[in-house]
């Protein structure tokens, strides 16, 4: 769950409203992945106070000013099916949803993480079962063939660094 610690807007405590739900969230389950989020200057008392409670209790926290207009970072994590809190990006949060499926299974997302790493062949194959160096070797010509016929990758870009770039570039939005 990504949310305003401004919940709800009428009552824009972080204190008093915002906290109180994310202690609740934590309650009911402690597996959740939780990223808090305010407008308050990280330099604040308060601000303060909010890390000193929210870190105990394992949740994330950013603080996005309300003139900030790179509202995409926080919209990544719908991508990442983070579910949001908050009035304000609800706007736009068509604009967040991938518009074509995500083109790699889940063997090559795997693998390309492990090459992203800097890990060898050998080191990949280790780590990963039943696989082998051979089926590594596979695993990305497969994840490469596949980014090149739906055209994110270009025919020239067919080496390990351009892999690495395309994943780093888009792992957050496939992810699962």
């Amino acid at each position: 769950v990504a949310m305003d610690l401004g919940l709800p807007p009428s009552k824009n405590n972080p204190l008093r409203t915002g906290l109180k739900l994310a202690k609740a969230l934590r309650q009911r389950d402690t597996d959740l992945s939780i990223l808090a989020y305010t407008s308050l200057s990280p330099h604040g008392n308060l601000f303060q106070t909010l890390v000193s409670e929210l870190l105990p209790l394992q949740i994330s926290f950013i603080s996005l000013r309300n003139d900030d207009p790179n509202v995409a970072q926080l919209l990544n994590l719908v991508w990442q099916d983070y579910v949001f809190l908050s009035p304000g990006p609800a706007g736009v949060l068509s604009m967040a949803l991938p518009t074509t499926p995500d083109p790699l299974s889940a063997d090559l997302w795997e693998t390309l993480a492990l090459l992203a790493q800097g890990k060898s062949y050998p080191e990949i194959a280790l780590s990963l079962p039943n696989v082998g160096i051979e089926g590594v070797r596979s695993r990305v010509k497969r994840a490469r063939s596949t980014l090149i016929e739906l055209g994110q990758l270009e025919e020239y870009q067919r080496d390990r660094e351009d892999l690495i770039i395309w994943y780093r570039r888009h792992h957050i939005r496939y992810l699962r």
